[in-house]
């Protein structure tokens, strides 16, 4: 039912934080938080 369309969002909001976090200026501890999420997605 839902699947293909948890997988499209999942993507999504995949590529929106990659978007995020790659345009946010991040202080030293806010870059590893930011790594540790992307790592994570």
């Amino acid at each position: 039912m839902g699947n293909k369309n948890s997988l499209k969002s999942q993507y999504m909001l995949k590529s929106f934080y990659m978007e995020v976090f790659t345009w946010i200026p991040v202080d030293p501890g806010k870059n590893v938080c930011a790594y540790a999420i992307k790592k994570v997605l």
